[in-house]
């Protein structure tokens, strides 16, 4: 039987991803004139929630 790897090409990158969190987390925000959200992430692309 034959073995077929596909790989994926279509990933968001380590940036798009931790943006999305912080854009999400800043949704949950209660006051909605000052909506900030944060993600903290190491230099390995760690994140640190």
């Amino acid at each position: 039987m034959k073995k077929i790897n596909k790989q994926r090409k279509d990933y968001l990158s380590w940036e798009e991803y931790f943006m999305g969190i912080a854009k999400l987390s800043a949704m949950r925000s209660k006051d909605p004139s000052t909506q900030v959200g944060a993600c903290i992430v190491s230099n390995d692309n760690r994140n640190w929630l």
